[in-house]
């Protein structure tokens, strides 16, 4: 099963919902505005041999998996907020969810202990 959904100018973020498309092989999310981060639903997909997030606005930590890791940088340049392998860019330990710090509800930055 394909799902190809590239250049159709879509926003907001990817559901978490993506990861029970059980049998999805090829996902292909290219050149639209998607922004957030990608959700570790994503490496549910154990069948998938084709990835395109190339292109978007994600951020964040790309999720951990030996599948995920296996796709070429490419499927993820054009995110300049996204870190991880396969990118070259190395997240930090203490980076956010989406690159920013912890903070309570009156925006104080909080301390890790």
């Amino acid at each position: 099963m394909s799902l190809n959904l590239s250049r159709n100018q879509l926003t907001g973020r990817i559901p978490q919902k993506i990861g029970d498309i059980e049998y999805l092989e090829s996902l292909d999310l290219s050149n639209n505005h998607l922004s957030g981060e990608i959700p570790v639903s994503i490496t549910n997909l154990t069948f998938l041999s084709h990835l395109d997030f190339s292109y978007n606005n994600f951020s964040g930590r790309i999720p951990s998996s030996t599948q995920i890791q296996s796709f070429n940088a490419l499927d993820f340049v054009g995110n300049p907020e996204l870190c991880g392998a396969p990118l070259l860019k190395n997240c930090t330990e203490d980076e956010g969810p989406q690159g920013v710090n912890p903070s309570d509800e009156n925006g104080e930055i909080l301390e890790r202990s």
